[in-house]
Protein backbone atom coordinates (compact mmCIF):
# COMPACT_ATOMS: atom_id res chain seq x y z
CA UNK A 1 0.00 0.00 0.00
CA UNK A 2 1.33 3.39 -1.17
CA UNK A 3 2.32 5.73 1.86
CA UNK A 4 -0.15 9.01 1.32
CA UNK A 5 1.55 12.18 0.69
CA UNK A 6 1.84 15.74 2.85
CA UNK A 7 -0.27 16.96 0.53
CA UNK A 8 -3.09 15.07 0.59
CA UNK A 9 -3.10 14.50 4.36
CA UNK A 10 -3.85 18.56 4.34
CA UNK A 11 -7.17 20.32 3.20
CA UNK A 12 -6.68 23.50 1.49
CA UNK A 13 -10.44 24.01 -0.41
CA UNK A 14 -12.90 25.04 2.78
CA UNK A 15 -16.12 24.75 -0.12
CA UNK A 16 -16.87 21.59 -2.03
CA UNK A 17 -16.87 20.97 -5.48
CA UNK A 18 -20.37 19.83 -6.41
CA UNK A 19 -22.43 22.68 -7.41
CA UNK A 20 -25.21 21.26 -5.76
CA UNK A 21 -23.25 21.74 -2.38
CA UNK A 22 -22.70 25.09 -3.27
CA UNK A 23 -26.11 25.96 -3.74
CA UNK A 24 -26.88 25.15 -0.89
CA UNK A 25 -24.27 27.03 1.08
CA UNK A 26 -25.36 30.29 -0.93
CA UNK A 27 -29.18 29.52 0.56
CA UNK A 28 -28.26 28.66 3.94
CA UNK A 29 -26.04 32.34 4.23
CA UNK A 30 -28.93 34.67 5.92
CA UNK A 31 -29.55 31.88 8.34
CA UNK A 32 -25.82 31.45 8.84
CA UNK A 33 -25.06 35.22 9.16
CA UNK A 34 -27.62 35.34 11.84
CA UNK A 35 -26.71 32.27 13.62
CA UNK A 36 -23.37 33.95 13.53
CA UNK A 37 -24.13 37.50 14.98
CA UNK A 38 -26.76 35.74 17.87
CA UNK A 39 -23.88 32.90 18.63
CA UNK A 40 -21.24 35.93 19.61
CA UNK A 41 -23.58 37.71 21.76
CA UNK A 42 -24.40 34.04 23.62
CA UNK A 43 -20.41 32.77 23.18
CA UNK A 44 -19.42 35.85 25.24
CA UNK A 45 -21.46 35.23 28.12
CA UNK A 46 -20.47 31.10 28.03
CA UNK A 47 -16.99 32.58 28.34
CA UNK A 48 -17.78 34.78 31.19
CA UNK A 49 -19.87 31.53 32.98
CA UNK A 50 -16.81 29.62 32.13
CA UNK A 51 -14.58 32.00 34.17
CA UNK A 52 -15.92 31.31 37.63
CA UNK A 53 -17.50 28.18 37.48
CA UNK A 54 -15.26 25.24 39.38
CA UNK A 55 -13.77 22.36 36.73
CA UNK A 56 -16.41 19.86 37.71
CA UNK A 57 -19.71 21.89 36.79
CA UNK A 58 -17.59 24.07 34.40
CA UNK A 59 -17.22 20.77 32.06
CA UNK A 60 -20.73 19.66 32.52
CA UNK A 61 -22.75 22.99 32.07
CA UNK A 62 -20.32 23.63 29.09
CA UNK A 63 -21.20 20.60 27.27
CA UNK A 64 -24.76 21.75 27.48
CA UNK A 65 -24.28 25.52 26.60
CA UNK A 66 -21.49 24.64 24.20
CA UNK A 67 -24.08 23.30 21.41
CA UNK A 68 -26.16 26.35 21.45
CA UNK A 69 -22.85 27.25 19.51
CA UNK A 70 -23.69 24.83 17.41
CA UNK A 71 -20.34 22.40 18.61
CA UNK A 72 -21.70 18.73 20.26
CA UNK A 73 -19.03 16.68 21.46
CA UNK A 74 -19.28 12.94 21.91
CA UNK A 75 -17.39 10.09 23.54
CA UNK A 76 -17.25 6.30 21.30
CA UNK A 77 -17.06 4.48 24.16
CA UNK A 78 -17.24 5.58 28.24
CA UNK A 79 -13.58 7.81 29.25
CA UNK A 80 -12.22 6.17 31.71
CA UNK A 81 -8.64 7.90 33.17
CA UNK A 82 -6.21 6.12 34.26
CA UNK A 83 -4.96 7.83 37.51
CA UNK A 84 -1.08 7.27 36.46
CA UNK A 85 -1.44 8.75 33.17
CA UNK A 86 -0.30 12.40 33.14
CA UNK A 87 -0.05 12.23 29.61
CA UNK A 88 -2.90 12.67 26.76
CA UNK A 89 -1.79 12.60 23.25
CA UNK A 90 -4.30 13.07 20.11
CA UNK A 91 -4.32 13.52 16.53
CA UNK A 92 -4.87 17.20 15.32
CA UNK A 93 -7.79 18.53 13.57
CA UNK A 94 -8.78 22.26 14.35
CA UNK A 95 -7.90 24.66 16.37
CA UNK A 96 -10.24 23.91 19.17
CA UNK A 97 -9.67 20.35 19.62
CA UNK A 98 -8.07 21.06 23.39
CA UNK A 99 -11.26 23.09 24.09
CA UNK A 100 -13.23 20.06 22.87
CA UNK A 101 -11.62 17.30 24.81
CA UNK A 102 -11.33 19.35 28.10
CA UNK A 103 -14.83 19.00 28.24
CA UNK A 104 -15.22 15.54 28.58
CA UNK A 105 -12.39 15.14 30.20
CA UNK A 106 -10.22 17.24 32.61
CA UNK A 107 -7.10 18.38 31.22
CA UNK A 108 -4.51 21.04 30.21
CA UNK A 109 -2.95 21.90 26.93
CA UNK A 110 0.24 24.15 26.15
CA UNK A 111 0.48 26.27 23.16
CA UNK A 112 4.10 26.14 21.63
CA UNK A 113 3.16 29.47 19.67
CA UNK A 114 0.55 32.01 21.71
CA UNK A 115 2.51 34.42 23.87
CA UNK A 116 1.53 34.67 27.57
CA UNK A 117 -1.56 36.77 27.90
CA UNK A 118 -4.95 37.11 27.99
CA UNK A 119 -5.85 35.79 24.10
CA UNK A 120 -3.42 32.82 25.12
CA UNK A 121 -6.02 32.44 28.76
CA UNK A 122 -8.81 33.21 26.52
CA UNK A 123 -8.15 30.14 24.10
CA UNK A 124 -7.82 27.99 27.23
CA UNK A 125 -3.97 27.06 26.55
CA UNK A 126 -2.26 26.34 29.73
CA UNK A 127 0.08 29.38 30.43
CA UNK A 128 3.69 28.72 30.82
CA UNK A 129 5.50 31.74 30.28
CA UNK A 130 7.21 33.20 27.23
CA UNK A 131 7.89 30.38 24.19
CA UNK A 132 10.98 29.48 23.98
CA UNK A 133 13.70 26.58 23.15
CA UNK A 134 11.80 22.62 22.88
CA UNK A 135 14.03 22.33 25.69
CA UNK A 136 13.09 24.79 28.02
CA UNK A 137 9.11 24.19 27.47
CA UNK A 138 9.71 20.34 27.69
CA UNK A 139 11.21 21.76 31.73
CA UNK A 140 8.34 23.61 32.05
CA UNK A 141 5.89 21.01 31.44
CA UNK A 142 7.65 18.80 33.73
CA UNK A 143 7.39 21.27 36.89
CA UNK A 144 4.11 21.28 36.02
CA UNK A 145 3.43 17.38 36.30
CA UNK A 146 5.35 17.60 39.15
CA UNK A 147 2.77 19.71 40.89
CA UNK A 148 0.02 17.41 43.31
CA UNK A 149 -3.33 17.72 41.74
CA UNK A 150 -2.50 19.00 38.27
CA UNK A 151 -4.61 17.62 35.45
CA UNK A 152 -3.27 15.48 32.23
CA UNK A 153 -1.48 17.35 29.94
CA UNK A 154 -2.86 17.28 26.70
CA UNK A 155 -0.19 17.17 23.62
CA UNK A 156 -0.43 16.96 19.95
CA UNK A 157 2.58 15.24 18.78
CA UNK A 158 1.88 16.20 14.93
CA UNK A 159 2.40 19.98 15.96
CA UNK A 160 0.06 20.47 12.85
CA UNK A 161 -3.71 19.76 11.80
CA UNK A 162 -4.61 17.32 9.33
CA UNK A 163 -7.59 16.08 7.33
CA UNK A 164 -7.88 13.49 8.85
CA UNK A 165 -8.62 11.29 5.95
CA UNK A 166 -5.16 9.75 5.05
CA UNK A 167 -2.96 8.89 7.58
CA UNK A 168 -0.97 10.63 10.37
CA UNK A 169 2.34 13.15 10.58
CA UNK A 170 4.89 11.98 11.82
CA UNK A 171 5.07 12.56 15.51
CA UNK A 172 7.24 14.45 17.58
CA UNK A 173 8.98 12.49 20.16
CA UNK A 174 9.45 14.87 23.39
CA UNK A 175 5.55 14.41 23.99
CA UNK A 176 7.17 10.81 25.40
CA UNK A 177 10.06 11.66 26.86
CA UNK A 178 7.51 13.43 30.03
CA UNK A 179 6.23 10.42 31.36
CA UNK A 180 6.27 6.76 31.11
CA UNK A 181 3.28 6.23 29.85
CA UNK A 182 0.92 8.12 27.90
CA UNK A 183 -3.06 7.93 26.86
CA UNK A 184 -4.25 8.08 23.39
CA UNK A 185 -7.35 9.49 21.71
CA UNK A 186 -8.63 9.98 18.47
CA UNK A 187 -10.39 12.67 17.24
CA UNK A 188 -13.54 12.83 14.49
CA UNK A 189 -14.19 15.80 13.48
CA UNK A 190 -17.83 16.11 10.70
CA UNK A 191 -19.43 19.35 9.48
CA UNK A 192 -21.84 20.16 6.77
CA UNK A 193 -21.22 22.23 3.76
CA UNK A 194 -17.79 23.10 4.43
CA UNK A 195 -14.42 21.78 5.63
CA UNK A 196 -14.09 21.58 9.80
CA UNK A 197 -10.23 22.88 8.96
CA UNK A 198 -8.17 24.54 5.99
CA UNK A 199 -4.30 24.27 6.24
CA UNK A 200 -2.84 27.82 6.69
CA UNK A 201 -6.08 29.92 8.06
CA UNK A 202 -6.10 32.17 10.90
CA UNK A 203 -8.01 30.42 14.50
CA UNK A 204 -10.18 33.72 13.88
CA UNK A 205 -11.48 32.68 10.52
CA UNK A 206 -11.89 29.15 11.55
CA UNK A 207 -14.08 30.12 14.80
CA UNK A 208 -16.05 32.17 12.26
CA UNK A 209 -16.90 29.65 10.21
CA UNK A 210 -17.91 27.46 13.19
CA UNK A 211 -20.23 29.70 14.11
CA UNK A 212 -21.79 30.35 11.10
CA UNK A 213 -22.27 26.59 10.07
CA UNK A 214 -25.22 24.96 11.84
CA UNK A 215 -23.22 22.38 14.09
CA UNK A 216 -19.53 20.87 13.96
CA UNK A 217 -19.58 17.24 15.41
CA UNK A 218 -16.95 16.42 17.34
CA UNK A 219 -16.58 12.42 18.51
CA UNK A 220 -13.90 11.32 20.71
CA UNK A 221 -12.42 7.85 21.48
CA UNK A 222 -9.77 6.56 24.05
CA UNK A 223 -7.62 3.67 24.15
CA UNK A 224 -8.85 0.98 26.65
CA UNK A 225 -5.06 1.13 28.67
CA UNK A 226 -2.25 3.31 28.43
CA UNK A 227 0.99 2.95 25.99
CA UNK A 228 3.73 2.65 28.32
CA UNK A 229 7.51 3.19 27.31
CA UNK A 230 8.32 -0.03 29.14
CA UNK A 231 6.55 -2.33 26.76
Amino acid sequence: MEAPTLDSMMEHHRFPDDHISLLLLFLYSPIGLFLLLLRIFIGAHIFLVSCVLPDSVRRFLMRIMTSVLGVFTSVSEPHVRDKSVKIYISNHRTYFDHNVVSLITSCASPSVSCPPGFLCWARGFLELGTPGSRAQLQESLKHYLSQTGSPPLLLFPEEETTNGKKGLLNFSSWAFSLSDSVQPLTLHVQRPLISPMVTGCPWVMELFWMLFIPFTIYQMASASFPISKRV
